[in-house]
């Protein structure tokens, strides 16, 4: 059985859903008191490591507030970048062209003060709104995730009351055609299911990459949301969400993503260029890379090549194959 990766949030190809497996092809695991008592510790420390990161000081802080608040933005989408320059160009790139209807801001978590000054540069020349966090030394990336948007989240967004729609993308989910706030469900809660996976119950949050909420509609103050991760439920970034809101929501107040699992083929220039990646396609309209921090197998050149490649096409996402096959000469 193939499992889905950590940074997947679909289906491995040709996946059956059955016994003993979650929807995206996790094996499901017992809640035993011994895994209960020692995730209840690991929470305790998340949520104190939590509370110890809010309150450190960025000074961007106050002229990025500013910045939100002088352009009258009320819908945003905030991305996470860490140490990869050329992904926030990119993502930067493509929003410009197929979202030019919703803001779009960095938040930068890089622990590599030479790569955050390069992604400050980008988006200085692009006119997009970059705020560089204070130092995050969790050691997991999940955890350090959820730390850079929980600072976000209650130091920035909590501050903004005129914001009404905000979002989070991840830096390696990229818009390949055009898309609007528009397009999505008339919901409190919309983005891509991100299941748990222990036997007998049902746990889920939105996955961290791809999660929109209309504020308007908020059953609880934005205060209290919390994204911080949940391994108790096995749900990475943003799990917390679940005990404290998603499992009370009623089905009218939330929606998930279509999101399907599809293969691109690489033919380079000789065979030790070929190669075939899963990647995702969210609601037809942005391909999640996935992983592309730690994947040596993505490389800028080809990235750049294989969003032209879908550039104004219309994504059968439903064909049987879920085979791209994106032909070019590697750059050496």
């Amino acid at each position: 059985m193939n499992q889905s990766t950590p940074t997947s949030i679909s289906a491995p190809i040709g996946f059956v859903q059955q016994s003993g497996f979650s929807e995206i092809g996790e094996k499901l695991i017992r809640q035993t008191i011994q895994r209960k008592l020692y995730f209840l510790i690991k929470t305790l420390r998340n949520q104190i490591n939590k509370k110890i990161y809010l309150a450190k000081y960025s000074e961007d802080a106050e002229c990025f507030i500013k910045e939100i608040e002088k352009h009258g933005t009320t819908s945003i989408f905030l991305t996470i970048a860490y140490n990869t320059p050329w992904t926030i160009k990119l993502l930067i790139n493509c929003w410009k062209k197929n979202c030019p209807d919703t803001a779009l801001a960095v938040i930068d978590n890089s622990s590599n003060l030479k790569m955050a000054d390069e992604i400050r540069k980008i988006c200085i020349s692009r006119n997009i709104s970059y705020l560089k966090l204070p130092i995050n030394t969790a050691g997991h990336m999940c955890r350090s995730h959820s730390l850079a948007i929980n600072w976000s989240w209650q130091n920035i967004i909590c501050r903004i009351p005129a914001l009404h729609t905000v979002g989070y993308i991840d830096h390696d989910c990229i818009p390949i055609k055009h898309w609007s706030l528009s397009d999505k469900p008339d919901v409190f809660a919309y983005g891509a299911k991100n299941p748990g996976y222990l036997l007998g119950q049902k746990t889920w949050n939105l996955w961290a990459g791809f999660m929109i909420f209309d504020l308007s509609k908020s059953p609880i103050a934005r205060r209290k949301m919390d994204f911080t991760v949940n391994p108790l439920d096995t749900l990475d970034t943003g799990g917390m969400n679940w005990r404290l809101l998603y499992r009370y929501l009623e089905a009218k107040e939330y929606c998930f993503a279509k999101v399907r699992r599809i293969r691109l083929n690489y033919e380079g220039s000789d065979q030790n260029n070929s190669a075939t990646i899963e990647s995702e396609i969210i609601e037809s309209s942005f391909l999640h890379l996935g992983g592309l921090t730690h994947k040596k197998t993505w490389k800028d050149v080809d990235i750049e090549k294989t969003i032209a490649l879908f550039d104004g096409q219309n994504l059968p996402i439903d064909q049987e194959d879920n085979l791209y096959n994106a032909a070019w000469a590697v750059d050496s």
